[in-house]
């Protein structure tokens, strides 16, 4: 899919990089208080160079302070952490985190100042996550990674410490730009506060260095001033606007085109507007609406960098005339989709016709939700995406299955098929514009992808013909195989392919596993598998060529091309699409398995999910074999449903025996009969199985051989279970058979 959300190290990495100094106070320095207040800059002011994350600063701890009893605790910690007394130091670690974190956060800088000599300057958070990789210590160096972050946020988005350092922006150059990098600790969450200061006019003075100290926030303070850009208020818009036009950030342009198109603009703002349009190169009337759109797909496809926050969590920012902004927060891994959203949401208010927006805002509210991963979003609490989805209609879920089939994102697809299930039918789904991307999403690599697209256009029983209706069938048929136990394909030189083969079944939760040595054995071998997770190919020995061949013909095979593909010795030329196995090491090329499934980026498939599907697809087929004058031709699923009968899993064997009744075939009737006589077999099997081919007898009159039907007749007279007696005399009846077969049962069965 598309961006991960940020692990904790990552996030807190992040969070720890723009830092001019770990340990800001709320004090001012003893410089800054000493220097005398002067009047705002009047020119550019250049951002200072950062200080080294843990360099002292004028209000870093004091080194030489005696320790309170939770900087003991800390300094304790960082002792026996270096000397590996393991015991110890978790000992002292769990003292550390009954504590605020902030004040785990002041703790540790302290310990880091006091232990800094010289050059070297110490780093409380990098020492701490460095821990992680001690396994003694990973789980307390877990926990204080987490307090140190928390503590870090606390203080950047503590009001009295933004206060007082947008006040710190009257004074000297030094202050000013002190204050500045403090605000860009704070980042976005500097700026509501800046901006009400600008609001006031009591507050004049301070006017222009609170604008020129958001130009040089620079990105960190994009996010809410582009929000601010709703504003009607000319004492807010023009420092805004100003401000942004001077940041320089492409991501602004809608937003300014936006206000230069509001006819209730002041025209003092319109004209700056429109100097910093030009300035891009946008002449005459910006189109909003296609500006708009285009930063959507930029957010979609991840490429809005200048505006996310960094943050374990980020926030949307929303204005209101008497409260300013206004922040909610939301989880980091769904701010560009949420972004997405809001700014094809704008591009349908300039332009209701826009239906491509449509269709982007919802593929962004699906991956939202898959990004989401079960957790909450105040932003769009009434924004299911199925329910928006099913809303919205075919004509705008075609371009989303479609956008997401082109980008690989699997997870996207299925979930635009599950809403295209519920609304699609004969007079809809092949009545419309375009049906290209249903039958791509019938070749399409990812088997769940493949399994949803034939569930969607079984179930509207298509009753003319059209485009790649022959994949539907067969994507049934492989849905109904499926029993959520991975499948692997081994290509190698005889040598080698058994032991591979054992190797291969080992691996994970365990592989159903062909083996081949040639490539059209390879694709052969495929069909019998329910599917193909993975292709081992074994080099050693081969020519570039023959490894060549099995790839271009896994290309061709929809069940093989979006497997993993592993190599031992792979040829350097295309080492670039294999994962690497080791040559020596058999033991290890099941991790290289695993590690090759995740980069393939294929939805999983559960046990539970398999048998969801099976079932699905069981019902189907049954629907479609009832169902008269739909074109789809059964054929192709008739062996598939055969083997079926031998599934472990009763619901599915019974399932398929009722298919089998309406399908006409040589072997149907006979491997119903086959497989319901044997008295080791479960009651409600035999029963399914003879009631099935009571129906196909109904249906197509009897195709039994002379001793099928023999046996058939002896289970009529012998069979003691009678609900499988009862059910083996409907087959029987059903039949039709000869008034001579007929008057034996009836002899035989006679007492006198």
């Amino acid at each position: 899919m598309a961006r991960q959300p940020r692990s904790l190290l990552r996030w807190s990495y992040l969070l720890s990089l723009p830092l001019v100094a770990l340990t800001p106070s709320l004090a001012h320095s003893a410089e800054d208080a000493a220097a005398p207040p002067t009047t705002a800059p009047t020119t550019p002011v250049t951002p200072t160079t950062p200080v080294v994350q843990g360099a002292p600063t004028g209000n870093a701890p004091n080194p030489n302070a005696p320790l309170s009893p939770l900087e003991q605790s800390a300094d304790d910690f960082w002792h026996f952490a270096m000397i590996a007394n393991y015991e110890r130091a978790n000992a002292e670690a769990a003292k550390v985190l009954a504590s605020d974190p902030t004040e785990v956060l002041k703790a540790f800088e302290v310990v880091a100042a006091a232990r800094s000599r010289g050059n070297l300057q110490l780093d409380a958070y990098e020492f701490v996550v460095g821990l992680q990789r001690v396994e003694a210590l990973r789980e307390n160096a877990l926990k204080l990674t987490e307090a140190i972050v928390k503590g870090q946020f606390a203080r950047r988005t503590d009001t009295k410490y933004i206060e007082e350092n947008i006040k710190r922006l009257g004074g000297n150059m030094r202050a000013f730009d002190n204050a500045v990098a403090r605000l860009r600790q704070s980042g976005e969450h500097a700026v509501p506060q800046m901006i009400m200061t600008l609001r006031d006019p009591n507050q004049r003075p301070m006017h222009q260095p609170v604008q020129q100290a958001l130009v040089q926030m620079g990105r960190d303070a994009l996010n809410p001033l582009v929000a601010a850009t709703e504003s009607r208020d000319e004492a807010v818009l023009l420092p805004v606007v100003s401000a942004l036009g001077r940041i320089g950030n492409p991501s602004v342009l809608p937003y300014l085109a936006r206000v230069s198109q509001n006819k209730d603009t002041p025209g003092a703002v319109r004209t700056i507007v429109n100097s910093y349009l030009n300035q891009w190169g946008v002449r005459g009337t910006p189109n909003t609406a296609q500006l708009f759109y285009e930063l959507a797909e930029n957010f979609y496809y991840d490429k809005v960098t200048s505006i996310t926050s960094g943050h374990p969590e980020s926030t949307i920012w929303f204005w209101d005339e008497a409260q300013g902004l206004i922040p909610k927060r939301i989880p980091d891994a769904i701010f560009n989709e949420c972004m997405a959203m809001r700014s094809a949401e704008y591009v349908l208010k300039y332009d209701a016709n826009r239906g491509d927006a449509v269709s982007l805002w919802a593929a962004a509210n699906y991956k939202r939700e898959l990004d989401l991963a079960g957790g909450a979003d105040p932003t769009h609490e009434g924004s299911a995406p199925h329910f928006w989805g099913s809303a919205a209609g075919i004509k705008y879920l075609t371009p989303v299955l479609a956008r997401a089939l082109r980008d690989r994102q699997s997870g996207v697809a299925a979930k635009a098929l599950d809403s295209l299930a519920t609304i699609v039918g004969a007079s809809t789904l092949f009545n419309a514009d375009d049906l290209r991307p249903m039958g791509d999403a019938l070749r399409y690599g990812d088997r769940v992808v493949r399994f949803k697209a034939g569930f969607t256009i079984a179930q509207a029983l298509p009753q003319k013909p059209f485009a790649g209706q022959e994949a539907v069938v067969p994507a049934l048929a492989e849905a109904l195989a499926q029993t959520g136990k991975p499948g692997a394909i081994v290509f190698a030189p005889d040598a080698t392919l058994n032991a591979l083969k054992d190797e291969v079944a080992k691996a994970g939760a365990g592989y159903n596993v062909v083996a081949a040595s040639t490539p059209e054995a390879v694709i052969a071998a495929a069909g019998g598998l329910a599917s193909v997770d993975v292709l081992l190919i074994d080099a050693r020995g081969m020519d570039d060529g023959r490894v060549r061949q099995m790839l271009n013909l896994a290309d061709t095979d929809v069940r093989l091309q979006r497997s993993a593909r592993v190599a031992i010795a792979a040829p350097i030329a295309l080492r670039a699409t294999l994962t690497d196995a080791p040559a020596a090491d058999a033991a290890a090329i099941g991790p290289a398995i695993e590690k090759a499934r995740a980069q393939a980026g294929a939805l999983a498939l559960s046990p539970e999910d398999a048998t969801k599907y099976a079932l699905q697809a069981a019902e189907l087929l049954g629907k479609l074999a009832i169902s008269r004058g739909q074109v789809l031709d059964l054929g192709p699923a008739q062996q598939t449903l055969l083997a079926a009968l031998d599934d472990a899993r009763p619901e599915i064997a019974k399932a398929s025996a009722n298919v089998l009744g309406y399908l006409n075939g040589a072997p149907v009737q006979a491997t119903l009969v086959t497989k319901a006589l044997p008295e080791a077999t479960a009651e409600e099997l035999r029963v399914a199985f003879f009631k099935a081919l009571a129906t196909n007898a109904k249906m197509y009159g009897p195709q039994l051989e002379p001793p099928q039907v023999e046996a058939l007749r002896k289970a009529v007279e012998e069979e003691k279970n009678a609900n499988v007696r009862a059910a083996a005399a409907e087959a029987h009846g059903a039949m039709n058979l000869p008034a001579d077969h007929v008057k034996q049962l009836i002899v035989n069965q006679s007492k006198t």
